[in-house]
């Protein structure tokens, strides 16, 4: 597996992420896993790794899940240090949108954060045309951020996707015409008369009025 060497430095919930990723597509068992995991690191930490485990039998006796939290505990983030990668980590001027959302909601994951401050590092740290035009859809949580920056970005590049189509009708249908709303208020004044002369007390008997001449 080719993937960059992971350091002291990098985010490692994301390195563990890939690698969890690669694990389960691949149906490796946890001592291959881990050993993968290895030749994956550099310098400080494959220093850290020969020291908690210098056997093969050591590898052998640790799950997946014991060496991925060994990992966090030896280098997990801060939030002081996770604030400033969500800060650098911008979409790059050639990056899809769905590659630099799945880079910032790794991040924000390991966050404490609010949802309002989540959807403010988004869209400020995304492309400026495309962040302005995703804050004109008035997104309320992140997973409308995600959905309506992936619907602008296909729209604009001619991609006719079922979530052009399905947030196109979603649109059209909140945004009405003067004459349609016109339109719907003569239906319901229609509507609203058939109803009182459909009352018991309204209904035109004709057998009665028969009866009467």
């Amino acid at each position: 597996m080719r993937m960059e060497l992971f350091e002291s430095s990098h985010n490692v919930a994301l390195f563990l992420h890939r690698l969890n990723t690669e694990r389960m597509l691949r149906n490796w068992n946890d001592s291959i896993a881990i050993l993968e995991a290895s030749a994956n690191m550099t310098d400080i930490p494959l220093m850290w790794f020969v020291t908690q485990y210098p056997r093969p039998e050591d590898i052998a006796a640790t799950t997946w899940v014991d060496f991925d939290a060994a990992m966090r505990r030896r280098f997990g983030d801060n939030e002081q240090t996770i604030v400033s990668r969500i800060q650098q980590r911008k979409q790059q001027d050639d990056e899809p949108v769905q590659a630099y959302l799945d880079d910032m909601m790794m991040l924000l994951a390991q966050s404490t954060f609010p949802e309002t401050l989540k959807i403010d590092f988004l869209l400020e740290n995304m492309h400026h045309g495309l962040s302005q035009d995703v804050i004109k859809t008035i997104p309320t949580t992140v997973e409308e951020v995600v959905f309506r920056a992936n619907f602008i970005e296909d729209k604009s590049l001619g991609i006719n996707s079922n979530r052009v189509k399905n947030l196109d009708r979603q649109s059209k249908r909140r945004n009405y015409k003067e004459e349609d709303v016109a339109e719907l208020a003569r239906a319901f004044g229609k509507l609203s008369v058939a109803f009182a002369d459909s009352k018991p007390g309204n209904r035109h008997q004709p057998n009665a009025d028969r009866g009467r001449e």
